[in-house]
């Protein structure tokens, strides 16, 4: 369970539609229930941020810094678990002061399917 490996925070990158058509419409409440806090950064499978979800990336990327800083854990979550979600760890390595090439290096290493899209990586590197 996230809970026990310690996620402090959780970020699903998939759209609310999706969850629900994968029978995940829950997740919110089950994670606020064991106390991990969950936030939404939906984008379509295959696909990047757009302008509007920019913005809510905007207001989501601080708290996973915060938790990353302290020693903290946070899960990045999409349906695959390799393109959306790889995106956005990525984003948040560049965003922590990792080098863009670098951390996609590291990152591969463990998810090799992670960033499926030259789209993904450029708005993962656009950090």
């Amino acid at each position: 369970m996230i809970s026990n490996w310690g996620a402090q925070l959780v970020i699903s990158m998939t759209p609310h539609d999706e969850m629900r058509q994968k029978g995940a419409s829950n997740l919110p409440d089950v994670l606020q229930k064991r106390g991990v806090k969950w936030m939404s950064v939906p984008v379509v499978d295959f696909g990047s941020p757009d302008a509007d979800t920019d913005v809510v990336w905007s207001a989501t990327a601080p708290f996973a810094h915060q938790i990353v800083s302290q020693g903290g854990r946070v899960l990045v979550h999409c349906f695959g678990g390799c393109g959306r979600s790889g995106m956005a760890v990525l984003r948040l390595m560049v965003e922590l002061g990792a080098d863009g090439e670098t951390a996609l290096e590291r990152l591969r290493e463990q998810r090799p399917c992670a960033v499926e899209t030259d789209a993904q990586t450029r708005w993962a590197l656009r950090a």
